[in-house]
Order: structure tokens, then C-alpha cells, then sequence
């Protein structure tokens, strides 16, 4: 229903993202469909952040999720990317280990997974506000 509601509008980008969300971790892979490639290609703004930030967690290339952080801040909890932007913004903050930095970096994470659990009831959001407070030393 999804591929069919693409097809009749490839421009709509809560669509183009409800389709590529099961893919995520799957992106890279060769068995991946050619037409969810596609539709990643195909994406822009928040939406492409979400896709790099994603990979770049993959890799545990926080310096990356960094640079995409300002992108993915302008996420709208209305958007189909939201949870995934949330949760890349806060694993960065959680997983800077660097002292200079911590536990306030932990703390904002803490934040941002508040203002998501407050709209959606995602059971990983649980998970990362325990490490976040662990880090953050509450």
C-alpha cells in the first residue's frame, strides 16, 4: 500500500520515508531492493540527515552525527523521522565520552528523549534515558 501511495505521489515525504524506515540497517546491503535505493537517493534536508546520521551511527562516527545535528534538530514531531532523528541526537550525546563534555551533553540527551516520550511511547527511548542518566551521573 505504501509502494502504491509513492507511485501516485513520489514527492510526498512522509510517504518516501514510511517506506524506507524498515531499511534503515539495510541500506548498504546488496539484497536491498532497487527501488527503496531509489527512494534513498531521492530524499533531501532532515529527511537525508536522518539517512546519513543513521549510517554514520552504524559506524560509530560520532564526529559525523555531530555535523548532522543542526539538520536533524529541524525534524517536526509530525514528521515520519522524528523518532529516528531523536534518538541519533541523543545517542551522540550519550556515547561522547569525552570529560570536558559529559554530563552535560548526557543531560541534553536526557532532554530530548523527555520531549519524545512526552509524544511517542517508543520502548528504545526507555533504554537511552536510563544510559543518558547513567552517563549523566542523576
Amino acid at each position: 500500500m505504501l509502494l502504491s501511495a509513492y507511485r501516485a505521489n513520489p514527492k510526498n515525504r512522509q510517504t518516501r520515508f514510511a517506506l524506507l524506515r524498515p531499511w534503515l540497517n539495510r541500506l548498504e546491503l546488496d539484497s536491498t531492493p532497487e527501488y527503496v535505493k531509489e527512494i534513498a537517493q531521492s530524499v533531501s534536508g532532515s529527511e537525508a540527515a536522518v539517512l546519513a546520521g543513521w549510517k554514520a551511527a552504524a559506524l560509530q562516527d560520532w564526529e559525523r552525527l555531530i555535523e548532522l545535528d543542526p539538520e536533524l534538530a529541524r525534524v517536526r514531531p509530525t514528521d515520519q523521522w522524528y523518532l529516528e532523528s531523536v534518538k541519533l541526537r541523543a545517542d551522540w550525546r550519550i556515547k561522547v565520552t569525552t570529560p570536558g563534555y559529559q554530563p552535560r551533553l548526557a543531560r541534553e540527551a536526557t532532554r530530548l528523549i523527555d520531549n519524545a516520550i512526552s509524544i511517542f511511547r517508543d520502548p528504545d527511548f526507555y533504554s537511552m534515558r536510563i544510559a543518558a542518566a547513567f552517563v549523566a551521573g542523576d
